[in-house]
């Protein structure tokens, strides 16, 4: 695995964006990062003084030294030539790499890998919750969703994990990204509020933004190609998960989109499939179809805190069906 010397330095002064971030730790764990920080070293001092200044020789000593060593280099008092001088500051730089890499992957790992220290949260059909984060963060979590999250974020990065759908309020800390991971992309910011919702069973991952900034990274086809796409407020877009491709960017009204975290049950068109689901996990019960003709829907209703008779009811004054409530077991007949 290679990886280019202008990465480590937007790494090193934390100006990398979210590939570059995890190349670079995937590099730190390869079997070519000696090799790679040796050879990026001797360039580095190669193309800034010429070779009558330091042998190639010395450069490759001076590479060793500097991978073999997790400190700064210190400056011997005795030595003042100007050569020293010129390729300190080279030195010192390159020394932090392996210093500040290994830190940021471990900090990472402690969020990500370490079962003892997360957290999972986890929401049947029927229920939501809010979760509150340690770093002043809030999460509402919609019905049939998980979320996983450290105890303590690290001092780089807060990373969540999220299957189905939530609503994030994330503070505001410019030195800390937060970044939610579902299975097909990544949503980085740095305090905003947004919704997600990537539920297993869809074609569709869809982020809708309520306030600040976001920035996407989907995977276009192939795992080592990265496309970036960047929300603005009451923008939306659709990353199809088995093109994976970003659709057009668009509007949206926010109580189609994160009602729900409020109680409000919304369709806009809704098919009977979505209707069904929706249901299913508004209510947690399990929906049978009786005599569907085959004909869709396009089902357009607000529905405030209402039982699920109530909705059912509306449902019927709009559309041909008839329908019978029994605990968990709920009959939909088309007439």
């Amino acid at each position: 695995m290679k990886i280019k010397g202008d990465n480590i330095r937007k790494f090193i002064h934390r100006k990398a964006n979210l590939k570059d971030e995890l190349e670079i730790l995937k590099w730190v764990q390869s079997e070519d990062y000696d090799a790679q920080l040796e050879k990026i070293v001797s360039d580095e001092l190669e193309e800034a003084y010429s070779v009558d200044e330091l042998e190639s020789e010395d450069l490759s000593h001076i590479s060793k030294k500097i991978i073999a060593s997790d400190k700064p280099v210190k400056h011997s008092p005795f030595t003042r030539t100007r050569v020293f001088y010129k390729y300190a500051a080279t030195i010192l730089l390159f020394c932090l790499i392996g210093i500040i890499v290994k830190e940021y992957a471990f900090e990472v790992e402690l969020s990500e890998e370490t079962s003892s220290n997360q957290i999972e949260k986890t929401n049947v059909k029927g229920r939501k919750s809010t979760i509150h984060l340690s770093d002043g963060s809030t999460i509402y979590l919609n019905a049939e969703s998980s979320i996983t999250y450290p105890q303590r974020f690290s001092d780089s990065l807060r990373i969540v994990e999220l299957k189905g759908e939530a609503f994030f309020e994330v503070s505001h800390d410019k030195s800390k990204p937060f970044i939610v991971r579902t299975g097909s992309i990544n949503v980085r910011v740095l305090g905003t509020s947004f919704n997600v919702r990537a539920f297993e069973e869809m074609d569709n991952t869809v982020v809708s933004l309520s306030s600040g900034k976001v920035e996407l990274e989907g995977h276009r086809g192939n795992p080592d190609t990265n496309e970036s796409v960047f929300l603005l407020p009451g923008q939306s877009i659709n990353y199809n998960n088995k093109n994976n491709a970003f659709g057009e960017v668009s509007t949206f009204d926010p109580v189609l989109e994160f009602g729900w975290k409020d109680g409000i049950l919304a369709f806009d068109n809704a098919s009977v499939s979505e209707v069904v689901e929706t249901l299913e996990r508004w209510y947690n019960v399990d929906i049978q179809l009786q005599n569907y003709p085959g004909t869709d829907w396009q089902y357009k209703a607000r529905h405030d805190n209402e039982s699920l008779e109530l909705v059912l009811k509306s449902i019927a004054y709009n559309e041909s069906i008839d329908f019978d409530i029994e605990g968990k077991k709920v009959t939909i007949r088309f007439r």
